[in-house]
């Protein structure tokens, strides 16, 4: 009887998680109320023209707009457009975590997926209509695709996710050649050809040319402010100064806003599972590596006035990842227990300020041309995790704390079993 009733349990916990991870998108769906303005208002304006059957005009690719057409012409129906595009990017997340859902491992795909949805940065992004989310959600699905053989999924979404953005180029290729040498197999480099080859056909498409590109002209390139390399275009920005800012500002730096990517060094491999399960964090970080030293160079790292690191939203993917696999451990010092739980509720702080307050409180980062946004970057009080400690903790969406709460909870749910797990596998040992 008892082991009768441990096996419904345990086929009871799959559907109880994926009934959780439903409900939780079900309240970001309710409480998002996305808005299309920004670089997402010059996306809808490109969408606009290829309705009318004119070329995009903008510098951004146009496979997001492509993709969103179907919800524009179902929005022209209810007379609300707008408001549907609005939500493509949830739905590119919510399919996303389906995939992962496939794609992961058993032990792996629920703490993955839930901290994705409640320990990252990736909801304060669902909530506009900018192009991240795209390249970041079909990159992860892919490359999770790619390690797996299953070569034609990756090989479309890769293309899709690179020539979405493709100064993830360089990181693209970095990754297809540290697989051909760690399986040693030179097929995988053929890969870049797919998202090159859609850059250039999109380039011809728009501007009839394909060897042109609008990011690197020198009209593209931010206000001259006291900062020494401001104003100045392309890759212009000293790498070393790059890295420390990108890893280091405290209103942009990935150790605040992805501090779990530093647990990398000591993930633990009891079983055959935890190795294949580290393997895929490592091509996700070698991607991530050459991300960093690209925008690293970008003469607008920061990613404008737009909440945390915003080109590097591809950072939550291994940060999560490395999080979920150390929540699978069961060997643990005190240390790494508690420094591995401070990690996860700061993540956890990350995606709920995201998401309820972003920016909100910053509007002096964009006064006077931006001469005084780099406050924003690089001073505690300044940044956007730290803001409402100085400000207060109103919210302009108070609906918003539906989600957040399901995102508080999903982290203290985390904590408890992992403490609740660890005292049973002590108990354990001493009764052994």
């Amino acid at each position: 009887m008892y082991g009768m009733d441990v096996n419904m349990q345990n086929s009871a916990k799959p559907a109880l998680q994926a009934l959780w991870i439903i409900f939780g998108l079900v309240c970001l769906a309710v409480s998002l109320s996305p808005v299309v303005d920004g670089d997402g208002m010059a996306r809808y304006l490109d969408l606009l023209n290829l309705a009318k059957g004119e070329r995009p005009i903008d510098k951004f690719s146009s496979i997001q707009i492509v993709l969103a057409m179907p919800l524009y012409q179902l929005g022209k129906l209810w007379g609300a457009p707008e408001v549907w595009v609005g939500y493509f990017n949830f739905i590119i997340f919510s399919l996303s975590l389906g995939s992962l859902w496939v794609l992961l491992p058993k032990d792996r795909r629920f703490p993955v997926i839930v901290l994705l949805m409640g320990a990252s940065m990736l909801p304060h992004h669902v909530g506009y209509f900018y192009g991240e989310m795209l390249s970041v959600c079909a990159t992860m699905v892919g490359l999770l695709c790619l390690v797996k053989n299953k070569r034609v999924v990756a090989g479309i979404l890769l293309g899709i996710g690179t020539a979405q953005t493709p100064a993830l180029m360089p990181a693209f290729g970095l990754t297809l050649l540290y697989l051909a040498i760690t399986r040693r197999n030179m097929f995988y480099g053929f890969y870049l050809a797919i998202p090159l080859l859609i850059t250039l056909g999109d380039n011809w498409f728009k501007y009839g040319t394909p060897l042109f590109s609008a990011y690197l002209q020198a009209s593209e390139h931010g206000a001259k402010t006291i900062m020494p390399y401001s104003g100045l275009p392309g890759f212009s920005y000293p790498l070393i100064f790059g890295l420390m800012s990108v890893f280091l500002s405290f209103g942009k730096g990935l150790a605040f806003f992805a501090p779990g990517l530093f647990f990398r060094w000591n993930l633990g491999k009891q079983f055959d599972d935890d190795r294949n399960f580290i393997r895929t964090i490592d091509v996700l970080l070698v991607f991530l590596i050459g991300m960093i030293f690209t925008y690293s160079r970008w003469w607008g790292w920061y990613g404008g006035q737009f909440w945390g690191p915003r080109y590097l939203l591809f950072a939550s993917i291994p940060a999560c990842f490395i999080l979920a696999h150390q929540w699978t451990q069961t060997q643990w010092v005190l240390s790494r227990g508690v420094t591995y739980c401070a990690a996860l509720a700061f993540s956890g702080w990350v995606c709920i300020q995201g998401y309820l307050y972003g920016n909100s409180g910053l509007a002096i980062c964009g006064e006077n041309k931006s001469a005084l946004e780099l406050l924003c970057w690089y001073v505690p009080e300044f940044s956007p995790l730290f803001r409402q400690f100085v400000i207060g903790f109103h919210t302009d969406h108070p609906i918003r704390l539906v989600y957040a709460g399901w995102c508080a909870v999903t982290v203290v749910e985390l904590i408890v079993a992992l403490m609740l797990r660890r005292r049973i596998t002590a108990s354990s040992t001493e009764t052994h």
